[in-house]
């Protein structure tokens, strides 16, 4: 339900390194009313940037809203067409703002680090609050977050369907790996 970027910048005190997303999923977890309904989304089509430079972490990515699926082709296809629009809004954006590490070298890693970022969804951009596990070890960045919206905040409709309503607070994870990108500038 969101499309993403992030991008995170590595490094030294000379330069940054640039890596790119090779594999994620993102999850949303949206209550039902009633409250024994959990609707569980999902999707692998993201794409990303990671960097670190002077110890701050950055991040971009972008998500295609309309490869998300629920596991019931109906439920799915309201939700894309209907509250998602996504032949109007195809993608959403989250950019991360800096996260502060202890050390400009690799391998290290943080656990449940606060962050803040912006997220583009619907057409509309509000901040968010999340936290997030970031490590650098293999030559690689494995980073996962967590995030909560509410969808009323990016004009998306209430979701019901035969008596059935989805609450408007929506939780999201991100979790992906980046390689370091031997096209990227350094």
């Amino acid at each position: 339900m969101i499309g993403l970027i992030l991008g995170v910048f590595f490094c030294n005190s000379s330069f940054a390194l640039n890596y790119s997303i090779t594999e994620g999923q993102i999850n949303f977890d949206a209550v039902g009313n009633p409250k024994k309904l959990l609707i569980h989304g999902k999707t692998e089509q993201m794409t990303g940037q990671l960097v670190l430079e002077k110890k701050i972490i950055t991040a971009q990515t972008a998500i295609d809203l309309s490869s998300f699926t629920t596991g019931m082709a109906l439920r799915d296809q309201h939700m894309k067409n209907k509250y998602l629009e996504v032949e109007k809004f195809k993608e959403a954006t989250l950019k991360i703002n800096p996260i502060s590490v202890l050390s400009e070298s690799t391998p290290f890693k943080l656990s449940n680090v606060k962050f803040d970022g912006m997220l583009k969804l619907h057409g509309v951009e509000k901040p968010i609050s999340g936290t997030a596990s970031i490590d650098s070890t293999n030559g690689m960045m494995a980073v996962d977050a967590s995030f909560s919206v509410n969808t009323e905040d990016y004009k998306i409709s209430t979701p019901s369907f035969a008596g059935l309503t989805v609450a408007n607070n929506v939780d999201i994870k991100v979790k992906f790996v980046a390689k370091p990108d031997a096209n990227a500038k350094q």
